[in-house]
């Protein structure tokens, strides 16, 4: 402030005042230099207490005093001192950068003389949590979205409230504009918040034979990359529990470390059968009771299969076989099994002979995931989940193709699992749909994750492709992002390429193990048995 009223003409004599305050901690100072003062005199004061003080008097008698208190869009002083004289003040209002924010520096539309459409660009020189743009064109009063879904923004590659300070180019092209129409551009943000920018009126460049445009990717487009299809089994018990092992399943990990066990290293799927010699050059003692001996992974019993543990002893043509996992982390890809004589008899495997009427399955559950894994979402927190994930779900449907083989057509009801990732901070509602048939819909929240499970009828399945189709029903604003897509279903007996993974609830016939005689196996029991999976060679 001047601390005075505002002047025409320069004054002789000095005073000058200036003051901050951010609604609770305050600052102001104030000096004054006399003209013609002999010997040279200035006054000034300094105070933490108020936001403004006038000295309009060549000494350092306050005339008025004023604090500040800051509300939402406005400031209120308040006068603590005040000599009700008119005095001009100059403010500098600061707000709170908001967590969402573009900055435009140029938004064009031109066209080439004597061509069809309008080629626009616009530039942004900041940008934060933006999930991307429209375009709109104005016909008669009212605008029409020529794009069809969002330009893609930075939010899903810039960081969490993470700057863009450098901005970002973007594109598209209205073959149906022409010079003199309106445009109109909107940014949306992750909280569904939008600002316009416009209108803007497509001019021709008479200098332009020809405008080349390419036009920026939109969000629906995201690249797909390639489906990672997975012909799954239902998980086994114990690697679905690895990740959250109790404490006593710590503890007894901890004390098969400490004793005397034979240490198993596995890194792929499949059936396993190790022989006694081979386990006893390997440290086991030949004295031990096979009927006692267990099998442990990340702490818990696995159920094996014995061969000549009737008798009481461990002879040289006994064995053990079990269904084991490898480790696919990237720290290893090795897992450990761990083989101990317990204090009493271990879990075993049912084994049933050819012909027992309990060994009829015509078919097993079998479980096939799409998890494309081709869009990095920076903007998300996530914790140590993946933050890769697949296509984004906004106003055009999305269909994800699983392939189906040996479909049962009259089995039971399968299963159907669809995993979504909220992109934007809003309510999410997909409808989701199988071959045409509606399933129902993932409703979630916010940043967090929706997934559907429901029945499958297997009269909705057929052989080959199957189209899971998701649609927004939330509205334009809503967006989220595609996990994994999965379906668990009856599939037939039939061999492919030489190999069959399997698994079954009631009774699962393995054959081409390495043992000479075919055993039917129980597994009925989930329980008993983990997970089996083998190989029919014949």
């Amino acid at each position: 402030s001047f601390q005075d009223v505002t002047q025409a003409s320069a004054t002789t004599g000095s005073k000058f005042g200036f003051g901050a305050s951010d609604g609770t901690t305050h600052g102001a100072y104030v000096m004054s230099k006399k003209d013609g003062a002999n010997p040279t005199e200035e006054d000034d004061v300094d105070k933490s207490t108020v936001s403004f003080i006038k000295a309009n008097n060549f000494t350092q008698t306050i005339d008025a005093e004023a604090t500040t208190s800051l509300a939402s869009g406005q400031f209120t002083m308040a006068w603590t001192t005040n000599d009700a004289v008119a005095t001009e003040v100059l403010y500098l209002a600061l707000g709170a950068l908001p967590t969402t924010a573009v900055k435009l520096e140029s938004f064009t539309a031109r066209s080439a003389a004597g061509e069809p459409g309008v080629a626009l660009a616009w530039r942004t020189g900041f940008e934060v949590e933006n999930l991307g743009f429209r375009v709109y064109r104005e016909d008669q009063g009212a605008r029409k979205q020529i794009t069809p879904s969002l330009v893609a923004g930075s939010a899903l590659f810039a960081g969490l409230a993470t700057p863009l300070t450098v901005g970002c180019s973007y594109s598209w092209w209205d073959p149906h504009g022409r010079p003199g129409m309106t445009y109109w551009l909107e940014d949306v943000d992750l909280n569904g918040k939008s600002d316009w920018h416009g209108p803007l009126v497509a001019h021709a460049e008479p200098s332009l034979s020809s405008v080349a445009v390419v036009r920026s990717m939109l969000l629906s487009s995201l690249p797909g990359g390639e489906a990672e299809l997975q012909h799954d089994l239902p998980r086994a018990p114990h690697v679905a529990r690895a990740a959250q092992a109790s404490a006593a399943a710590v503890a007894a990990g901890t004390a098969l470390a400490a004793g005397q066990t034979i240490k198993l290293a596995i890194r792929e799927d499949g059936w396993y059968r190790a022989t006694q010699p081979e386990l006893v050059k390997a440290g086991l003692p030949p004295t031990v009771d096979p009927r006692r001996l267990q099998l442990f992974v990340d702490g818990n019993e696995l159920a094996i299969a014995m061969s000549g543990a009737e008798d009481g002893r461990f002879d040289g043509s006994d064995a053990i076989e079990f269904y084991a996992n490898g480790a696919d982390t990237p720290f290893t890809d090795t897992r450990t099994y761990w083989l101990v004589e317990g204090k009493g008899p271990g879990r075993r495997v049912p084994v049933f002979q050819r012909g027992d009427t309990r060994c009829e399955a015509k078919g097993f559950p079998s479980r096939v995931v799409r998890q494309d894994r081709s869009l990095y979402f920076a903007a998300l927190r996530n914790g140590d989940q993946d933050n890769f994930f697949g296509a984004v779900v906004n106003k055009m449907p999305v269909t994800q193709v699983l392939q189906l083989d040996d479909v049962v057509p009259a089995a039971g009801d399968g299963l159907l699992e669809v995993a979504l990732q909220g992109g934007t901070r809003t309510s999410h509602r997909v409808e989701v749909s199988v071959n045409g048939h509606r399933a129902g819909n993932v409703q979630f929240e916010g940043q967090d994750q929706g997934v559907l499970n429901v029945p499958l009828p297997s009269a909705w399945l057929t052989e080959g492709e199957n189209a899971v189709v998701l649609t927004n029903v939330a509205g334009d604003m809503d967006t989220t992002l595609v996990d994994r897509v999965a379906i668990t279903y009856t599939r037939g007996n039939t061999a492919h390429d030489d190999q069959l993974d399997f698994t079954a609830t009631d009774v699962a016939k393995v054959e081409g193990m390495t043992t000479p005689a075919i055993r039917m196996l129980d597994v009925s029991d989930p329980e008993s048995v983990r997970e089996l999976r083998g190989q029919v060679v014949n």
